[in-house]
């Protein structure tokens, strides 16, 4: 994904439009000003909530577990829950160069900081991104997924 950058003209309240290099009044009452995009893919927008920073600075975690975090973020997002089997893990391992073991061992320590939950336990799979720390949707969605996530930990 590459970020652009495009000029576009805003209405100003007080101002002149003033071509820089050129000098020429382009339009009265307009400004310009520059907006950042990715190259035309909007859908991919995660918002990641400023708690998630003391884990990633103070849990130590290890690069392993930051890349397996990022690759779960951007595959599976706020897509609710999601599980890790072996096409998932194969696919894993060649994006962010990591060998089986240590994807299991990367998705211990996400367990343990509680960056991804496990929905139930006593079964393989079913794992869901903390809605706390990372969420892409409505706040009310967020918010009923916060209350999903804390009844199956607590249940």
């Amino acid at each position: 994904m590459s970020i652009k950058v495009k000029v576009i003209n805003v209405p100003a309240k007080n101002g002149i439009l003033i071509d820089e290099e050129t000098g020429e009044v382009l339009e009265p009452h307009k400004k310009r000003i520059k907006k950042f995009f990715n190259d035309g893919n909007d859908s991919k927008f995660y918002l990641m909530y400023a708690s998630v920073l003391p884990i990633l600075i103070d849990e130590d975690l290890s690069k392993s577990s930051i890349k397996t975090f990022a690759y779960l973020i951007e595959k599976f997002g706020g897509s609710g829950m999601f599980d890790i089997g072996s096409s998932v893990r194969s696919e894993l391992m060649k994006r962010c160069g990591l060998a089986e073991n240590t994807v299991f061992n990367s998705i211990k320590e996400l367990l343990k900081c509680e960056l991804i939950l496990k929905a139930n336990e006593s079964k393989r799979g079913g794992y869901f991104i903390n809605a706390r720390y990372i969420w892409i949707g409505t706040s009310d969605a967020r918010k009923k997924q916060i209350e999903i996530q804390l009844n199956l930990n607590n249940g």
